[in-house]
């Protein structure tokens, strides 16, 4: 009955008086009809058919048991008022943002708004204010929203700088993680380049963290520890594919020095390199990046023929990605020195 009538499940038979009696209702209240809004008189579990996400049984265990409860001649009472009134905690500041929101957009109130619409977002920043003892991403994330500061100190950053030795700069860490916006319509790419960022894959350095047993030395050269650093750079039984990537990049005249750690890990390419040299570098690179990955434990090297494989299989995806003739003479026109440098490259 508290439920406007759009919103009201048909499918439930109803007994010929209570069939009735909403009819009544619905005559009596043809605001609300027309509004397909709620009463604020409604028992506050009304709102529980447009949000079932909310326990509203919390609210009526604490003497909310009404939207009414919620709302003055104004507007909806602010959260600090509440918590005098009702003895709520502090976490209810989160579900309260929410259900003000419904009120708002679901709620017949015919009254002017607050003089200071900013109280619950004060309240939400006094419960922010405070990190837990062990702050997760969450708290990260609203640290980072209450400061003007720069990239916290993730742990995926310090445990590449141990193992690099090396130290960049936030800034280089943030141009890294979004490398490949822009560059390709696929996002597997992006995916897989950010797995490798944030150290997702599990390495026998890893492995051996988790279980103590295993063991922790590189699966391939069985000679040093296989930590993320060397498996995917530092392992001499891979040299060979990186070699290869240097001699295409060198060949396409898409790089100018030596392939280092940075470009090849971390897609750190120097921003004086153009565009379309930057992008087709890049892809080279996810290439072989992506047979190290599909040759995950095998001892052998994917060789250069794999390679120029898997070069002409992005050159596919991103060909068929094209919607418009016009994308597609782009496309080609980003990949047009590797199409000249490969015979068996389909234009």
């Amino acid at each position: 009955m508290w439920t406007p009538k759009q919103l009201r499940d048909k499918s439930q038979a109803l007994l010929p008086l209570n069939r009735t009696t909403i009819q009544v209702w619905d005559q009596l209240h043809r605001l609300q009809a027309t509004n397909n809004k709620f009463l604020k008189w409604a028992p506050i579990e009304a709102l529980q058919s447009i949000s079932p996400w909310l326990s509203f049984a919390k609210w009526s265990a604490l003497g909310i048991t009404h939207i009414t409860n919620l709302c003055s001649q104004r507007d909806i009472i602010p959260f600090p008022d509440l918590q005098t009134a009702y003895n709520l905690p502090p976490s209810f500041i989160f579900p309260y943002v929410q259900l003000k929101s419904i009120i708002k957009e679901r709620v017949m109130l015919t009254t002017q708004p607050a003089d200071n619409p900013n109280t619950e977002r004060l309240a939400l920043y006094d419960r922010c204010r405070t990190a837990p003892i062990k702050a997760r991403s969450l708290s990260l994330s609203y640290a980072a929203l209450r400061h003007n500061n720069t990239m916290p100190d993730f742990s995926f950053i310090a445990q590449w700088n141990r193992e690099q030795s090396i130290r960049f700069p936030k800034d280089q860490w943030l141009r890294s993680i979004l490398a490949l916006k822009g560059i390709t319509s696929c996002y597997s790419h992006v995916e897989a380049h950010k797995k490798l960022i944030y150290r997702w894959y599990l390495t026998p350095d890893k492995l051996n963290k988790i279980y103590p047993l295993s063991s922790a030395q590189c699966w391939r050269c069985e000679q040093n520890r296989g930590t993320m650093s060397h498996i995917w750079w530092h392992c001499p039984n891979i040299q060979p594919l990186w070699t290869e990537v240097q001699t295409i990049c060198n060949s396409l005249g898409v790089l100018r020095g030596k392939i280092t750690p940075e470009i090849g890990l971390f897609l750190l390419i120097p921003m004086t390199t153009p565009y379309q040299d930057r992008q087709l570098m890049i892809m080279v690179i996810m290439a072989a990046r992506n047979l190290l990955a599909y040759h995950w434990k095998q001892k052998e090297c994917p060789t250069s023929q794999l390679l120029d494989s898997k070069i002409r299989q992005y050159l596919k995806y991103e060909q068929l990605s094209t919607t418009t003739p016009k994308h597609k003479i782009a496309t080609n026109n980003n990949w047009h020195k590797w199409i000249t440098f490969d015979p068996l490259a389909v234009p």
